[in-house]
């Protein structure tokens, strides 16, 4: 993918500021709204969001989950055993899409690592996409972005006084913030149609030959 984002004062470009999310598609949103929702964790024992409808809105959210003082996390109350809340990143996904999110931001402590990675796995990659009559008809773009990027976007749409390392915060405080945020995407994705396909596999020597 190509693309940016753009605010009222700064734009941001696709491979230095994020990365986007397999099989995005191409697509330009405008969203006025803006919501830091925390971990983006909604659970019997911790809940991020505070307003049940995201709808029309871009949200936010840290990748991860929150960790007390003894390191332990939480949700379970363990420091070495994490909810599945972060063992699977697509359930905070689900809970976005479900609130109704326009766009999912998702804050990556390991930025730099993370997009060189994804750059060398999906630079060419086939994803299996859902069924026909059970995928959403929108499809709402996930992007992974620095924390820095998320500190500059707060700072430019709180009407607050900013405090440096706010979002360092543990755990990070809910906002909704009004702020122009458009986001631009240019994506290269041939879709192929198939039936009962479990996996893909490209031959080591006889590249022309899947299985």
């Amino acid at each position: 993918c190509k693309g940016k984002i753009s605010t009222p004062l700064n734009e941001y470009i696709q491979g230095k500021d994020f990365y986007c999310s397999e099989g995005t598609a191409s697509q330009t949103l405008n969203i006025n709204q803006i919501v830091f929702a925390g971990y983006g964790i909604q659970d019997s024992l911790y809940k991020d969001y505070l307003d049940p409808s995201l709808s029309g809105k871009a949200v936010i959210i840290f990748d991860g989950e929150p960790i007390d003082k003894k390191g332990r996390s939480i949700i379970t109350g363990d420091k070495q055993k994490r909810s599945v809340w972060s063992k699977r990143e697509r359930k905070k996904i689900n809970e976005a899409k479900k609130r109704g999110a326009t766009a999912i931001l998702i804050v990556k402590e390991n930025f730099q690592w993370e997009v060189g990675k994804e750059n060398q796995e999906f630079s060419e990659s086939l994803l299996l996409d859902d069924d026909e009559k059970t995928k959403d008809t929108i499809k709402v773009p996930v992007l992974y972005i620095r924390n820095a990027l998320a500190e500059k976007i707060y700072k430019e749409g709180t009407s607050s006084v900013y405090t440096e390392g706010w979002l360092k915060r543990s755990p990070p405080k809910y906002a909704e913030l009004n702020l122009l945020f458009k986001i631009t995407l240019h994506c290269n994705n041939d879709r192929i149609y198939s039936e009962n396909v479990l996996g893909y596999l490209e031959g080591s020597d006889l590249k022309n030959q899947l299985l």
